[in-house]
């Protein structure tokens, strides 16, 4: 069997863009795109794909702040000084949780 664990086999993802700042209103669109694991389907996965591509999405999803906070109490750790991301990113200030990479 061959299937896509994030797109469900659609080929498709929806996307939610949020646009802040500038002084403008902030606006939220759901974009259609292309699903990024399965390649718009060009290239579904065997079960134990799938299986181990959920299991990757899960240990990555565990690596990143759902806190809230603002990123101004974030803390910058340099390129190659941490073991959870070799490139500079910033840590939230309670949950040590990364809140942005570069």
């Amino acid at each position: 069997m061959n299937y896509c664990p994030d797109c469900k086999g659609t080929g498709k993802k929806n996307l939610t863009v949020t646009t802040i700042g500038g002084g403008l209103p902030t606006v939220v669109e759901i974009v259609e795109i292309d699903c990024v694991i399965c390649d718009g389907g060009l290239h579904p996965l065997s079960e134990s794909e799938a299986k181990q591509e959920l299991q990757d999405q899960e240990d990555e999803k565990a690596l990143w702040c759902t806190c809230n906070k603002s990123k101004s109490d974030a803390i910058y750790v340099p390129d190659g000084k941490s073991r959870v991301c070799s490139k500079h990113h910033w840590i939230c200030g309670d949950c040590r949780k990364i809140v942005q990479i570069g």
